[in-house]
């Protein structure tokens, strides 16, 4: 179902990789974030704009935080190694890089497609459900 999402997300509204997770995550999971609170995550795209930590990455942690924190993450019991995890176990294992230059290099579309980073964000999207599904969050 995130698959889905992101990529009318991505391919239709023109929403940069974290905000395309963060807003397909927002939908699918009920997170409660309004259209405004998508601007938090407007800098996180394209590795921090600078093509360091992947922007499909910062958004799936994101909706992490919004679904598991209760506001402090240090005072959210098992917030920390639940990020961790998510961050190792998942993202990293299954896509090999958390470097946005690094994924370009392995799942960017061809200058001049319009599908751009879909790969990578598709990848991140599916990393996420699976990770909710294990937590025991559905959609």
């Amino acid at each position: 179902m995130l698959k889905e999402l992101v990529d009318d997300i991505y391919l239709h509204h023109n929403y940069n990789c974290c905000e395309t997770v963060l807003i397909a995550a927002n939908q699918a999971y009920g997170l409660g974030m309004d259209e405004k609170d998508f601007r938090a995550a407007s800098g996180f795209g394209a590795g921090m704009c600078t093509e360091s930590v992947c922007g499909a990455l910062s958004g799936a942690i994101m909706a992490i935080g919004l679904k598991f924190s209760n506001g402090k993450a240090h005072e959210t019991e098992g917030f920390m190694p639940m990020v961790a995890e998510f961050y190792n176990d998942y993202f990293k294992k299954e896509l090999g890089s958390d470097n946005c230059a690094e994924l370009k290099k392995r799942y960017r579309y061809p200058d001049g497609d319009d599908r751009r980073c879909l790969l990578t964000i598709e990848k991140a999207a599916q990393t996420l459900e699976k990770f909710m599904a294990d937590k025991g969050v559905t959609l």
